[in-house]
C-alpha cells in the first residue's frame, strides 16, 4: 500500500509541479463524464470482475497456471493501485478543490472498487489459497473508509 501511494502522491507532485491544473475544473469535468455514464460504468465493473473470476476458473480447470497466476497477480495489483488512487485522489480534491468525490459519486465508487477488488483477490486466491490475502486486503479495505472519515473530519472543522 506505501509503494501504491507514494506512486500516486509522486505523480501528483510531478503534475502539479509541471501543470499548475486548476481542480475544480478537473473535478467537475470528472463528474460530467462519469455521473451520466454511472451505470454503464458499473455494468462494465462488474461484468469485467465476474469474466475475470471465469477465466480464472476456466484457466485453473485447464491446468494454465501460469496464465492463471499472471493474470490475477496484475489484476491484483492493478485494484490495489485503483483503490489507493481513489482514496488519494479523494483526499486531493478536498484539500485543494473543497470537493468530496466520496459524496458525489459514492454507489459508484465504493461497489466498483470492492468488487474489482474482491474478483481479483478471489482469483488469486484459486491460485494459490496460502497467498497472504488477508494481510494486502485489509489495509486496501480499510484505506477507503480512512480516506472518507478524514474528508468528513475536514468538512467539519473547515
Amino acid at each position: 500500500m506505501v509503494r501504491n501511494i507514494t506512486i500516486i502522491l509522486g505523480c501528483w507532485v510531478f503534475t502539479h509541479m509541471m501543470f499548475e491544473p486548476d481542480y475544480a475544473v478537473l473535478y467537475l469535468n470528472f463528474l460530467d463524464y462519469v455521473l451520466p455514464r454511472q451505470t454503464f460504468i458499473l455494468m462494465v465493473g462488474l461484468a469485467g470482475s465476474a469474466l475475470h473470476v471465469i477465466l480464472a476458473s476456466l484457466c485453473s480447470a485447464l491446468g494454465l497456471y501460469v496464465l492463471m497466476f499472471l493474470l490475477a497477480k496484475v489484476f491484483f495489483e492493478l485494484s490495489q493501485l485503483g483503490v489507493c488512487l481513489v482514496s488519494v485522489s479523494s483526499l486531493i480534491f478536498w484539500f485543494t478543490a473543497q470537493r468530496n468525490i466520496w459524496f458525489d459519486a459514492p454507489v459508484l465508487i465504493y461497489l466498483l472498487l470492492y468488487t474489482v477488488l474482491a474478483a481479483s483477490a478471489f482469483a488469486l486466491y484459486l491460485f494459490d489459497f496460502n497467498y497472504p490475502l488477508k494481510e494486502k486486503l485489509s489495509s486496501h479495505l480499510l484505506l477507503p473508509v480512512i480516506a472518507t472519515v478524514l474528508t468528513g473530519l475536514a468538512m467539519l472543522v473547515s
